[in-house]
């Protein structure tokens, strides 16, 4: 009988690996289901996207801060010692903190063409999974109580990433840009 892998046995780097590639195929997916438009520059009737692009560009700024206070927290834990056991956890803070600021240096490309404004919104939601990701770690490592519904957390935020991006592959294969309040997420 095939056994699944205990959470203690998962990596920060298996993590960020499986998180990489879903971004990536995530990626892949958009291009191919309207390649035209989504590589395409914007039309005239879009409207200005900069207000929006330097919405997400405010939001990663703030989750960049809050994920380094995070940081911060978690190494004040450990007593020099212990910094080995949340290895995992730090690493994968700092994935989420690095996608964060990436998709604030994003803003600047944002305007040119539809798919930067997408991966500008990609990196934003991948620092979230990776900082979800990595409090799930965190707790399976302090607080076995905790972290049932940490992980019945993180198992919504995940789902609720997917369902957002079934509702961008619709949006997208009909050619319009998902629209932060409007979107084909109405169907559900």
């Amino acid at each position: 009988m095939i056994s699944l892998p205990s959470l203690s046995d998962i990596t920060g780097l298996q993590v960020t690996l499986a998180l990489f590639v879903w971004l990536v195929i995530e990626s892949i997916i958009l291009v191919a289901v309207n390649h035209n438009y989504v590589l395409g520059k914007y039309d005239d009737d879009e409207g200005n996207i900069v207000p929006r692009s330097s919405e997400y560009a405010s939001r990663a700024l703030t989750f960049s801060s809050l994920t380094f206070a995070g940081l911060t927290f978690v190494l004040a834990q450990t007593d020099g010692e212990g910094l080995g056991a949340l290895s995992d956890t730090v690493f994968l803070f700092t994935v989420g903190f690095t996608f964060f600021v990436l998709s604030y240096k994003m803003d600047v490309y944002a305007a040119v063409r539809r798919m930067y404004f997408s991966t500008q919104q990609r990196l934003f939601n991948f620092g979230l999974l990776s900082l979800v990701s990595g409090l799930v770690m965190y707790f399976s490592q302090v607080s076995d109580q905790l972290l049932i519904p940490v992980a019945i957390g993180a198992v919504l935020i995940y789902i609720l990433h997917v369902v957002e991006y079934v509702g961008d592959v619709k949006d997208y294969a009909n050619g319009e840009l998902e629209d932060d309040n409007q979107s084909s997420l109405s169907d559900f």
